[in-house]
């Protein structure tokens, strides 16, 4: 559906379902801020609507399979990331719980990937990661009134030792709310 003569823009809304997007195609974006992304694929379905009083990303399901995703800390862009990390902070502090903006999926997977981070400002520079990663999120929003969202990872850190990771978190305009628990065995 779409209003072409509404003001100051046109306003749409429609059903989006994506099969197999490859994600090599992100590189120019992600390398940006200093994240490499190799391989995977994506595939989603949900509802989008943009228009002069609302904005809304309603996805009943995204996968994410077989990513290779690297964040590099370096000490030329310490500046650059800080600035980029408050812009962020700024954001999502105004999105949340914001009525004219619903962002909201029912279930997000990441599944059979590697996620990791490189800190090459101190010497010796380290990496770490998490290979074999499966990461599960429900009910991601950024309203208070859909509840409480639920992350689970697992995967193997640094290749070997088993990682679970269960996550907690609540939209607030007070600053974080969430509850987190980890293990890593035989690591």
């Amino acid at each position: 559906h779409a209003d072409f003569l509404a003001e100051p823009h046109p306003g749409i809304k429609a059903d989006v379902a994506l099969d197999q997007i490859e994600l090599d195609y992100f590189k120019p974006v992600t390398r940006r801020y200093n994240v490499a992304v190799n391989k995977g694929v994506l595939s989603a379905s949900g509802l989008v609507e943009y228009a002069p009083t609302i904005k809304v990303v309603d996805l009943e399901q995204a996968t994410i399979r077989g990513v290779q995703v690297e964040y590099t800390h370096t000490p030329a862009e310490k500046g650059v990331v800080q600035a980029a990390t408050a812009k962020t902070v700024k954001a999502a502090r105004e999105a949340s719980n914001d009525p004219g903006l619903l962002i909201r999926a029912k279930e997000m997977r990441v599944v059979d990937s590697t996620v990791g981070f490189v800190n090459k400002a101190v010497k010796p520079p380290y990496r770490v990661f998490i290979s074999h990663a499966n990461l599960t999120l429900s009910n991601f929003s950024n309203q208070l009134a859909d509840g409480v969202m639920v992350a689970k990872l697992t995967g193997k850190f640094m290749g070997s030792g088993d990682a679970a990771v269960t996550a907690r978190f609540r939209p607030e305009k007070t600053g974080p709310d969430f509850d987190l628990s980890m293990s890593l065995e035989n690591t």
